[in-house]
């Protein structure tokens, strides 16, 4: 995925001075190593300081005392009266007794809620880098197409969904990483023990979505559930060989998985391909990714009324990567594939 270190993560990319953008806050330019989880959060704090198009909260407290943070971004219109469009989509979401008239009233009057999760799996860092991408271009461009995406939805980014993990994950990368590239895909896997994949207490949080046994989990329940998204977008990576995998998931299928939503995971999907196509990006569908345990984000959000979606890319954790075939990828090549991806399921 990408061209490289210096190409653009979206195609317009003429952002307003006033906002400052990531590489002023993580020290480093965004894509050439993985931003630590407090420099992540300090980008979007930053941002609500400067811009009326976000505001950022605190959900929850990480076993080691780290905050998840979560910005909704939309137009100042939009936040100014974000408590009345989340009571009208609560009664969306639970029907009982509402008139066919008032619910018209509030589909035609509420923008679409769009909730977008990076890095739950602290070793696969590129969805939090991407998040930094994707945010400071919803917050910072004055481009045509960005201001009615804003004004039509309201969109909700948690940055990094597991941050204990990230740190682990980025002491070990800080460690090994050595003063002339290695690039060999196989020595990344080498890690010391216990690795970042896992929280403080080293349990997948993309396994507790049904019994919420963590802070992480909870906090982020009480949030979505408290703004009923129809979309949840999950941005995993997977191994350094692969390309790039996204819904629909494969059988076999969660009994309790709405069937009014399949059709519209083949439309999402067909506006992030033809994404895909445009740029000549290899990726994949289906195959090893099932909807059938509920302690997925990718199962969980559907039977709670969100669209999930699921983003898989090959990994390089945050190193530089030498294919077999000789290709090289880049960290940036690595977070670009998330970074465009959100932008166009965003606009689907």
């Amino acid at each position: 995925v990408g061209q490289g270190d210096e190409t653009p993560f979206y195609e317009s990319a003429d952002y307003r001075d006033e906002i400052t953008r990531p590489a002023e806050i993580i020290g480093h330019a965004l894509g050439t190593q993985p931003a630590a989880p407090d420099r992540v959060i300090a980008c979007f704090q930053t941002w609500a300081e400067q811009s009326a198009r976000v505001e950022v909260a605190e959900y929850a407290r990480s076993y080691e005392g780290r905050p998840l943070i979560r910005a909704v971004i939309s137009t100042p219109e939009n936040l100014a009266r974000l408590d009345a469009i989340k009571a009208d989509i609560a009664r969306l979401a639970d029907p009982r007794g509402l008139a066919p008239s008032e619910a018209e009233r509030i589909i035609a009057q509420s923008p679409a809620i769009a909730w977008f999760g990076y890095s739950i799996h602290g070793n696969e860092v590129s969805g939090s880098d991407a998040s930094l991408a994707f945010g400071h271009h919803l917050i910072a461009s004055p481009d045509a197409v960005v201001k009615p995406l804003l004004e039509n939805t309201i969109v909700i980014i948690d940055p990094v969904m597991n941050p204990d993990g990230r740190r682990r994950t980025l002491n070990a990368i800080e460690e090994l990483r050595a003063h002339v590239p290695n690039g060999n895909y196989a020595s990344m896997e080498r890690w010391r023990w216990p690795g970042g994949r896992g929280n403080h207490y080293l349990f997948d949080l993309n396994r507790d979505w049904l019994v919420g046994a963590h802070p992480e989990t909870r906090g982020r329940w009480q949030e979505i559930l408290d703004f009923h998204p129809q979309l949840l977008i999950d941005a995993h990576e997977m191994g350094a060989l692969d390309t790039y995998l996204f819904s629909p998931k494969n059988a076999p299928y969660n009994p309790s998985l709405p069937k009014a939503q399949e059709g519209w995971y083949n439309v999402f999907a067909a506006a992030l391909a033809a994404g895909f196509d445009r740029r000549g990006w290899a990726y994949y569908t289906r195959e090893w990714s099932d909807g059938w345990f509920p302690g997925y984000t990718t199962t969980w959000g559907p039977i709670n009324g969100a669209i999930s979606f699921l983003y898989e890319q090959a990994s390089t954790r945050g190193l530089s990567l030498r294919r077999p075939s000789g290709t090289e990828v880049s960290y940036r090549d690595s977070i670009h594939g998330h970074a465009v991806s959100s932008l166009i399921n965003l606009a689907t």
